[in-house]
């Protein structure tokens, strides 16, 4: 089982002790959070690209550049991986709704852990509590 379904946090991501996400309930030895149940990471990665696309980095290419640096990831790799599940062009002008979240948290999650464990009805129910 990957990290991201173990914690919960689909999308991986990583404590910030200034913020505490609906349902986080810890972090792990690596600095990951971790919710009580996987609608709560969902919800929080949509709310992360939501407010990414809010302040500008509104293009695959702009948020994974932040959510998965060249430091610590294949970032050129993974914004291909979104590009072709999403259909989205790296450069392409994103807007933070529904559809869009959607898809976004459909491929991250699909990069992220190597499968897609999440029925679609979860997605769109942790995505619309995340634009609420």
């Amino acid at each position: 089982m990957t990290r991201g379904i173990r914690n919960n946090n689909p999308g991986n991501i990583r404590h910030n002790s200034t913020f505490e996400w609906s349902g986080e309930v810890g972090l792990d030895a690596q600095g990951f959070c971790i919710f009580d149940a996987p609608i709560n990471g969902i919800r929080a990665l949509a709310r992360d690209l939501r407010n990414k696309i809010n302040r500008g980095l509104d293009t695959v290419e702009k948020i994974l550049m932040v959510y998965a640096p060249p430091s610590e990831n294949n970032t050129d790799a993974y914004i291909r991986a979104v590009c072709q599940d999403t259909g989205f062009k790296p450069d392409q002008e994103l807007h933070a709704d529904q559809s869009t979240l959607e898809r976004l948290c459909r491929a991250i999650i699909m990069h992220e852990n190597g499968e897609q464990p999440y029925s679609g009805g979860l997605i769109t129910e942790a995505v619309e509590a995340a634009i609420a």
